[in-house]
């Protein structure tokens, strides 16, 4: 009979290696795309680290170091430093407000001679750890107004820096957050209003400059104002079912109400509909 050991399994045994395929496919796939867009007709060299595509190979082979890496490390040392590299993260976002350099009028990348990072991008897994560790300490729950407006300022606070870098596409993946603080127990009409406020950003950015049928209105200003209007109407109906179903609930407690009180008195009356007191008899 086999002896069962508690021995942990290793760590090539525990990995998701589904997830890690689709991540090494995406990366193929994104690679090929740099090549496409970037490659010259006759030029054969695309793995030279002057081209684009050969730069783009060496930050995969970066980031498949970084993620072995970090794969390699206790997760102790997340839970114990999440605060940590999430505060020291918000603060270089903040020193990138800053930051002279402006790529493509955003600000949010760091230049370090050869070498340039974008901080909001390390700051989406420092989000993560720390709305990790404040969801996991004891009695948090969404439930709660001052847990859950902590767990939104967490999220905020980097979004918020991001948004001054002039990087507001970065800035919408941190709504993505939102979704899973619905799961933990967030009312949904705060996420309705955050995919409704990505929806009229994006829409309104995107058809900005086009005209709707010649006439001096945009398409994206009158289909934000459209979906505006929409979700109104939407919103007050629901309202309304709502009061209609309050009241007529209302209606029927207080009739229910007034019957019990109605029969508990004339039970205290008695059948001959008197009653008695220390005065005497008196009959109603």
């Amino acid at each position: 009979m086999a002896q069962q050991t508690d021995k942990p399994a290793g760590v090539l045994r525990s990995l998701d290696w589904w997830t890690i395929f689709i991540y090494v496919a995406l990366l193929a796939f994104g690679w090929v795309s740099v090549c496409g867009a970037s490659y010259t007709y006759g030029d054969t060299d695309i793995f030279s680290l002057d081209s684009r595509s050969g730069m783009q190979i060496v930050w995969i082979g970066t980031s498949l170091a970084l993620g072995l890496f970090l794969l390699l490390l206790d997760d102790r040392f997340y839970d114990t430093f999440a605060y940590v590299i999430y505060g020291l993260l918000v603060l270089v976002l903040i020193a990138t407000i800053f930051n002279p350099h402006e790529i493509k009028g955003s600000r949010s990348w760091l230049v370090l001679g050869p070498l340039r990072l974008q901080p909001a991008e390390f700051a989406k897994f420092a989000t993560a750890l720390a709305v990790a560790k404040l969801m996991s300490t004891y009695g948090f729950t969404m439930d709660k107004w001052k847990h859950f407006a902590a767990a939104v300022a967490v999220v905020l606070l980097p979004m918020i820096c991001i948004v001054l870098q002039k990087e507001t596409g970065s800035a919408l993946v941190y709504i993505s957050f939102f979704l899973m603080f619905y799961r933990e127990g967030m009312t949904g009409s705060i996420l309705f209003t955050g995919v409704a406020m990505v929806f009229y950003f994006v829409v309104g950015v995107r058809f900005e400059e086009t005209m709707l049928w010649g006439t001096p209105t945009s398409v994206g200003k009158f289909v934000v104002l459209l979906a505006v209007q929409t979700f109104t109407a939407f919103m007050v109906r629901q309202a309304t079912v709502l009061v209609d179903t309050w009241v007529f609930l209302r209606s029927d407690v207080v009739g229910l109400v007034v019957f019990q009180v109605r029969d508990t008195f004339r039970y205290c009356l008695g059948t001959d509909g008197s009653y008695g007191y220390s005065g005497g008899t008196a009959r109603l």
